[in-house]
This record gives C-alpha cells, structure tokens and sequence, in this order.
C-alpha cells in the first residue's frame, strides 16, 4: 500500500518520522504551501493535493496527522472529499498505536466489510490485527480485536491486570461491551482517552533521560509478570498526568525480553539520550 501523510508542519514531520521509524514507506507529503511544495521530509518529497490525481482505491491512503483539531480535520476532508476520496476507506487520521510486522498486516489493517459499526463509531488507520475505533460524541476510544487474537489479547489484558500494571505503567484498557456488533466472536476493548498527547521529539533533554530510565524500569516489571514488548518504539508512550504511560497495549505479548529485544531498546532509547546528554 502507498501511503500519503498531509502537512509538511511540525505534526506532518513527527507522522514521517514514526512512519519512518517503522519501516513505513511513505510516498508523498501533501501541502498547498507553495514554499515547502519542491522540498523534502527525510527524503519524502513535498507535494500539492494535486498529486493525488493518480490515487488507486485500495493501494494507495492517505493519513491526516492523529492529533489534529476536530475542525481542521474537516477542513481538510472536505478538500479531500471534493476530489473524490471518501473518508475511511481512502483518508483517515493515523493513531500512533503501531505494532511490528505491519507491512504483512496492512492488508488485514480495516474494519471487516461485514462488521456492522453504529455511525458514531469511526475506524481509523491501524497497522496489527486489530482497530482503533473513535466514538466521535465523546471522548472515548476503542480497539476491535479480531476472533482469532481475541484470547491472546484477554491473556495479556488479564496479566497486566493481577501485577498492576494498569495505569502504572500500561494505559487503562478493559473489555467492552458498549458497541453492539455482529460478530459475537470478536472483541472490543476501551482505553482510557489520553489528551493531549506528546512525542520524544517535542521533549526536552531532561525529560528524555527520564523516559529511558523509565522504559527500562517498564521492561523490568513486564519480565516480571511474565510478559515482555513485541514493538520497541520510541513513539509507543506519552507523558499525561503527570507520568509517563505506555499507551499500546497491543505491544505487549507473553514472553522474555531477550537480548535482541534489550540492545533494540538501548540502542533507540539510551543511546540518543546519553549523545544528547553530552552535546
């Protein structure tokens, strides 16, 4: 799939460069400033709406930053809307809730055509087997988990739970049953709805240090419980609340961190820091 990220501001620059961070290849950045139009984003060019003349239903999408204001957000799918793409299917906002192994997952990455949704549900862009789901009246954000991970994903929930780590270290995620659906063998989980939320990129130094020491503290407890990451990212926590919270909870699987997975988390958490540490 080809993907499309619109703006070329700050947000646009952190979206590429999770994407990036992920072995996503993004094909274009769209922007009608006519100044960034020509330049490019760590070697993705910018371009005009324009480019998207050549869009492919179902190979290519495009992604509008995930924490874009409400209004904005229609101001910029009404634009894409009157060039003939439809909201869901062709545009959506990114949730930055991205697990490994995505690019032999994208094609499972939406809602299934046959899963009844009520309107007020609205899907986004979610790149494991599961989906994030935006109630659009209120503040309240799901995750449709597919039959076949249903009980995996109510282990974990389960093992998070008996060692406390829920909202400790893990943002609050419980079992729902507030949307009606047709496949009873799927599930829906809620997590707590955190806002605003803020990136490593736009931290200073200090709170950085904090945040590796943290994430390591983190990989302590989940050996503990049994459990380990399945996705090290430096985008998979926030800071809300006064702490730090890792908020994808579909990156936590049953087993050890092995060393692999613990030089992966130096080498994208401690090492950056230590060389900011030092000028």
């Amino acid at each position: 799939m080809k993907f499309y990220v619109v703006s070329a501001g700050i947000k646009g620059i952190s979206l590429v460069m999770h994407l990036r961070s992920k072995g996503v290849d993004v094909f274009s950045v769209i922007d009608n400033d006519v100044y960034k139009q020509g330049n490019e984003i760590e070697g993705v060019p910018i371009r005009p709406v324009s480019c998207l003349a050549g869009f492919e239903r179902g190979a290519d999408h495009v992604l509008i930053p995930s924490d874009y204001e409400e209004e904005l957000f229609a101001e910029i799918s009404r634009e894409l809307i009157d060039i003939g793409l439809n909201i869901g299917c062709d545009f959506s906002k990114f949730e930055h809730m991205v697990k490994s192994g995505l690019e032999s997952r994208i094609a499972g990455s939406f809602l299934p055509n046959d899963l009844d949704l009520p309107p007020e549900y609205v899907p986004a862009v979610f790149f494991d087997p599961v989906i994030r789901v935006n109630k659009t009246d209120e503040k309240r954000i799901f995750r449709y988990i597919a039959p076949e991970y249903k009980e995996e994903y109510l282990a974990v929930l389960k093992r998070l739970t008996e060692n406390s780590l829920l909202d400790s270290y893990v943002v609050n995620t419980k079992q729902s049953d507030a949307i009606s659906i047709s496949h009873p063998d799927s599930l829906f989980l809620e997590h707590e709805y955190i806002s605003p939320i803020s990136f490593p990129n736009e931290w200073p130094s200090k709170m950085l240090r904090a945040y590796a020491l943290w994430m390591l503290d983190f990989v302590d407890a989940l050996d503990e419980a049994g459990l380990c990451l399945t996705d090290v990212g430096a985008f998979n926590a926030s800071y809300c609340k006064g702490r730090f919270i890792f908020y994808d909870a579909g990156a936590i699987g049953f087993g050890k961190n092995n060393f692999n997975k613990l030089l992966e988390i130096i080498e994208i958490l401690v090492n950056p820091i230590v060389l900011m540490s030092h000028g």
